[in-house]
């Protein structure tokens, strides 16, 4: 009985992280290496900047660690990764602050990116 129950809090947790899952992939859809990075005047804290199309043999710590060392340290506390297939990945910053070194950062980010700023 405790395995059914299990089973069913498994399957349930299962369907929940595909909804979310897929709740993301409109957002990635974007050209191949772009950066966009968006913030919310009115609640002057959420700020999203995405990064599409990342290659999966990028290594992500070693690309902020990159950014920190290279004049970029305050977009260390302020980020967590969303990634989906090893290939798309999402900031979510907390300030409009953080979010111009993030975009900065842009630099650091594989040969190949281009910027777009219209959003920001």
């Amino acid at each position: 009985e405790n395995i059914g129950v299990a089973k069913q809090l498994v399957d349930a947790l299962r369907s929940e992280l595909t909804k979310e899952i897929k709740s993301f992939i409109p957002e990635l859809r974007v050209e191949k290496r772009i950066i966009t990075a968006n913030y919310d005047r009115k609640n002057r804290q959420t700020v999203l900047v995405s990064l599409s199309n990342i290659p999966s043999e990028v290594n992500m710590s070693t690309y902020l660690s990159k950014c920190a060392n290279s004049g970029f340290p305050e977009i260390a506390p302020h980020y967590s990764i969303r990634q989906l297939k090893g290939e798309h990945l999402i900031y979510y910053l907390n300030d409009q602050y953080a979010a111009s070194y993030a975009y900065q950062a842009i630099s650091y980010a594989p040969s190949g990116s281009t910027t777009n700023n219209n959003n920001y």
